[in-house]
């Protein structure tokens, strides 16, 4: 299994992973609030099993996006060889979103999984955050570009 180094030393948070059956279904994660900077994932384990595939890629899109400043973003996403994982930050209040999360795999299978993420409505609209670990260093991608989030 490849070891997944992840922003700020993040240990993903397993009530927050979805795992897909081998039968395709649409999954649901744990509420947010718009101002919560939250890791999400979806485990295909289960779905590659009998295969022994693994992920090469993934690809990360938020259907719900309209380009508003509230708008759910993923903050940054990264894979192991059997899971998706990401930091979604934002969204309007009161919304269901909409995200697809795709692989194609060592073996050139290519699947998606829809999720369903509802927005809370007792917090207010918050906008896309700075990523920063507790020392208020900012974290930034392997190029160089600050990512949107807060770790606390």
């Amino acid at each position: 299994m490849t070891d997944l180094v992840l922003p700020g030393g993040l240990t993903p948070d397993p009530a927050r992973i979805w795992h897909v059956a081998p039968l395709h279904s649409q999954g649901r994660w744990p509420v947010k609030g718009s101002p919560d900077a939250l890791d999400y994932g979806v485990d295909f384990s289960a779905f590659m099993a009998a295969s022994g595939d693994t992920i090469k890629t993934h690809t990360v899109t938020v259907l719900t996006a309209t380009g508003s400043t509230y708008d759910l973003s993923p903050v940054w996403d990264a894979h192991d060889d059997t899971r998706v994982l990401m930091m979604l930050g934002s969204g309007p209040p009161a919304t269901m979103q909409r995200i697809r999360v795709q692989i194609v795999s060592m073996q050139n299978r290519r699947f998606e999984q829809l999720m369903l993420l509802w927005i809370v409505d007792y917090s207010a609209a918050s906008g896309k955050p700075l990523m920063a670990l507790p020392t208020g260093e900012q974290l930034t991608t392997p190029d160089g570009m600050p990512l949107s989030g807060t770790i606390t």
